[in-house]
């Protein structure tokens, strides 16, 4: 692991480079002919480019219980896609970018940020009971400040955002045909790596192994019962100080059903058990309940409603042994005509961070409310309210944040 550590972030960079070269070219070539609306095509791809523009106001910047501070910024979400289909196999890279700006930053401070991204999924099938999903991702991006490592007191010394560099790759094989009984394995890693303030985020780097394996046995049509095992082995190669290790072992087995309640809509449901063992004998083992809901609907045309919600465990960021996180959360969007839209959203959760001294619990609250008008197809304008609220067992770590923001989608 030593090698991909030196190695990671040089390649991440290099291949950033590869990508906006290649979407320059894309973009600037004579010679690409119209394909599906949004795209371009580019010999075997169809290239799709977009650029968010966004202004938004926050109340709270530093998620801070009191002396709260206010903020104007300035977002640019520049994207690319390039998908290639053959037959039933499809081939994609695409790069996403998040690029915020304050108006204002204190002197010695930043709060600016840029976070990149790039994703290359595949989807082969080589016959009709068989198929093999691949993809590989990598991401140099942020944590927003008063959340993960700078959440609380710490938040309050440093000067910038916290930032991490993050390599994933996985892959998964099917047997069996859709309607039938099939099964997937798949692999999965995970390699995530802090980039500053090294002193104290060094110790929460870690690598993440998986392994998984579902079965489908169809009941009904358009519906399973299914049965998953997942389990996962985590390594953090740095101490953090004389405290006990945060090496373990994860293991999550669910039984439930997968069914498709509206056209082209898939939900599912699952209840279990999981396990979380630690290597060193300071931190105690846990075990509890494990379940996860998604639920698509489309009651009626115009509407549809997504409903989520799990209870899993989590790794933690600077207190306790890790974190038994359970959340749920439900959003709607209407058609309302006259090409308007409206999202409505909403979230409650609690974290309970196991092994934590004062058994520390936080509460959590999100909410929004987005209007959205196309009455230009390549430029669809939205006006967006977000409220965000933390009430936490443990002092100086609640608070409360609303946002309001205005932008636009530029598309072909």
């Amino acid at each position: 692991m030593a090698v991909d550590r030196q190695l990671g972030p040089d390649l991440g960079r290099r291949v950033l480079g590869l990508a906006l070269v290649l979407a320059l070219q894309a973009s600037a070539s004579a010679v690409l002919a119209a394909g599906t609306p949004g795209t371009v095509a580019a010999g075997p791809f169809e290239v799709t480019p977009t650029l968010g523009v966004e202004a938004k106001h926050r109340s709270n910047i530093y998620r801070r219980p009191t002396d709260e501070t206010s903020a104007t910024l300035y977002r640019l979400t520049p994207a690319i896609e390039f998908l290639a289909q053959e037959r039933r196999n499809t081939y994609g890279f695409s790069y996403s970018g998040d690029y915020n700006y304050y108006r204002d930053n204190p002197p010695g401070e930043t709060n600016d940020y840029r976070d990149h991204r790039l994703d290359a999924p595949a989807h082969i099938e080589p016959t009709a009971r068989w198929a093999i999903d691949i993809d590989a991702g990598w991401a140099d991006i942020h944590e927003d400040r008063g959340t993960g490592l700078s959440e609380g007191a710490i938040g309050q010394g440093i000067n910038e955002p916290v930032t991490y560099e993050q390599v994933t790759a996985g892959a998964m094989l099917t047997y069996g045909a859709k309607g039938a009984s099939r099964i997937q394995g798949s692999a999965r890693l995970l390699d995530k790596e802090y980039q500053n303030f090294r002193t104290f985020t060094q110790s929460r780097d870690y690598d993440q192994r998986q392994l998984g394996l579902n079965f489908f046995y169809p009941i009904a049509p358009k519906t399973d019962l299914t049965i998953q095992y997942e389990g996962s082995d985590f390594d953090y190669p740095f101490a953090a100080g004389t405290l006990p290790s945060f090496n373990s072992t994860e293991d999550i087995i669910t039984a439930g059903a997968e069914w498709e309640a509206s056209a082209g809509l898939t939900s599912s449901a699952r209840l279990g058990w999981f396990t979380k063992d630690f290597d060193d004998s300071g931190r105690e083992d846990s075990n509890g309940l494990a379940w996860m809901v998604d639920v698509q609907l489309q009651p009626r045309e115009r509407t549809q409603v997504y409903i989520r919600g799990a209870r899993t465990p989590t790794e933690t960021t600077l207190v306790g042994n890790f974190i038994d996180r359970r959340q749920v959360s439900l959003d709607v969007t209407q058609d309302v005509g006259g090409f308007t839209s409206l999202n409505l959203r909403g979230s409650v959760g609690k974290d309970t961070y196991e092994g934590s001294g004062g058994d520390r619990e936080d509460d959590l609250i999100n909410a929004g409310v987005r209007v959205n008008y196309t009455y230009w197809r390549r430029v669809p304008v939205y006006l967006e309210y977000n409220y965000e609220d933390k009430d936490s067992s443990q002092g100086g770590l609640s608070y409360t944040d609303n946002s309001i923001a205005i932008g636009f989608v530029l598309g072909l």
